[in-house]
């Protein structure tokens, strides 16, 4: 949906010259509907009946003694899970009532299935049905049973996130647009813009995770559960200031609508364009799964609190300073495919650490990859986004590529990521998380070699001589249309790219 949505509003942004709009709507909608979340009925925590069955007889202690195992009760069904280690529970520790061998006891079992030596020792048998109630915790060591998709709480959640995120994702892309559109030629200064939003995300993730895991305890019928209540009125504050700030964003230069479409077409048919746009697929695709399940895992394997994970976010954020001022050259020395590459690359040593890290503290060191799967990866897609536009449909081809790393390949590696993790789970590896990274790891490095193979070797070759010797061999692509050898002489650029209309954003 993300994909479509970005791709849809940044043609609209540049059809009716409308980033700045886009922008503050953006800004001003997204704070109020997260917050509207705490307004959506919780599900009730209360203890639950649970019908549980037993028998009751009598016998002589001879026939208790053989047989197989001590009778005890034992739960039908379980309540449901509400933290990930721990939940409402039935266990041996409370439903269970071993056997003590006198003549002629009255015991409650769970199966008729002992074996007696005379069968005609048995006096009496009986079998009944009772229902009790259980409001004590313990670490949970059975499946959660399947999440309620009926209820209110759901569907309110789900439509009210989905509307958030829509929103939400319009604002990095108008912010880029506007940018790249306002630097020009200049564009390798981008990253240094973008520094301010790195300052900002990792300030926040830290002070905001020490407010929640100082403040943020609440009492429940359970336990003592995280209150995440203050992260959404700080959300919503900083969400509004933005959509004022934005009000103050300067105009850049836009061109005629009639072009937008023409020169999308132009790009889209550039071989190397669409080999780059499926790389950053495929690097959504591992984002998906970092984003997702990275601090998942660690707080379900090594029990990280609130400020370890916000840790990890400042670190990643910190190691993008360096890249995002100094990213620019780095692309423009080396090239675009290059430093996606590296970025493939850094993926595949990040899987493979989370894998082998003995605590939830090594994983700080393990984000300093992050300056290449995201900073480095995204300085360069947004570079070679502003190479192969002109002034006028920047928006467009600013959504087109964040639709595909934040909308495709983000969903498709949330969705896949979780349905591979729970399908290859095993007692060792009972979330299926570390079977998923080892995966992702070895699959990083199979891309990357086909990558390669693909980009310098079956595409250099179908590329004429003519169109290599505009082209930057070494990735610096810029707008040129690339064709197989037999339609060498019939294809040009379209003029119309030359079109440029300065008018107000």
């Amino acid at each position: 949906m993300t994909f479509f949505k970005n791709a849809i509003v940044g043609f609209v942004a540049d059809k009716f010259q409308s980033h700045k709009l886009i922008l503050i709507l953006s800004c001003i909608c997204t704070g109020p509907l997260y917050a509207s979340m705490l307004a959506v009925p919780a599900i009730s925590l209360s203890s639950q009946p649970i019908r549980v069955s037993y028998a009751t007889l009598q016998c002589n202690s001879v026939d208790l003694i053989n047989s197989p195992s001590s009778p005890n009760i034992s739960c039908d069904q379980p309540l449901p899970c509400h933290q990930p280690n721990m939940c409402l529970q039935y266990t041996s520790q409370i439903c269970s009532i071993q056997c003590h061998l006198n003549n002629n006891v009255s015991i409650a079992i769970n199966s008729s299935q002992i074996t007696f030596k005379n069968s005609s020792s048995i006096i009496t048998y009986q079998s009944a049905e009772d229902t009790v109630s259980c409001t004590v915790s313990f670490d949970c060591e059975y499946d959660t049973p399947p999440a309620d998709f009926t209820s209110l709480t759901f569907w309110l959640c789900l439509v009210i996130g989905v509307m958030a995120a829509l929103f939400g994702s319009n604002e990095l892309m108008m912010n880029d647009a506007i940018a790249l559109s306002l630097l020009g030629e200049d564009r390798k200064r981008w990253g240094r813009s973008r520094l301010w939003g790195s300052a900002g995300y990792g300030l926040s993730a830290l002070l905001v995770s020490i407010l929640i895991e100082k403040l943020g305890l609440k009492q429940t019928v359970v336990a003592n559960q995280i209150d995440y209540t203050p992260a959404f009125y700080i959300y919503l504050l900083l969400s509004l200031s933005s959509g004022a700030v934005a009000y103050f964003h300067p105009k850049g230069n836009v061109a005629k609508s009639s072009q937008v479409i023409t020169g999308l077409k132009s790009i889209l048919q550039n071989v190397r364009v669409v080999s780059f746009l499926f790389i950053i697929l495929v690097l959504g695709f591992y984002n998906g799964i970092v984003m997702t399940y990275a601090f998942l895992y660690l707080r379900v394997t090594f029990h990280a609190t609130q400020i370890n994970i916000g840790l990890c976010v400042l670190v990643s954020v910190l190691v993008e300073f360096p890249i995002f001022f100094i990213g620019g050259w780095i692309v423009e020395k080396v090239g675009t495919l290059p430093c996606l590459y590296l970025a493939m690359a850094a993926y595949a040593v990040r899987f493979i650490s989370y894998v082998y890290i003995p605590g939830p503290m090594w994983a700080i060191a393990v984000e300093t990859t992050h300056m290449f799967t995201f900073g480095l990866m995204f300085t360069a897609a947004n570079m070679h986004a502003g190479k192969i536009t002109t002034k006028g449909y920047t928006g467009t081809i600013v959504g087109l590529i964040n639709g595909i790393k934040w909308g495709l390949g983000l969903g498709l590696g949330s969705l896949l990521g979780g349905i591979f993790a729970d399908t290859y789970k095993t007692e060792l590896d009972p979330f299926g998380y570390k079977i998923l990274f080892r995966c992702c790891a070895v699959s990083c490095g199979v891309f990357l070699v086909v990558f390669i193979l693909i980009n310098e070797g079956v595409i250099r070759f179908l590329c004429t001589p003519a169109a290599q010797a505009n082209s930057d061999s070494e990735g610096k692509d810029v707008k040129i249309a690339f064709i197989a050898k037999k339609d060498a002489e019939k294809a040009e650029l379209p003029e119309s790219e030359n079109l440029v209309k300065k008018e107000g954003v």
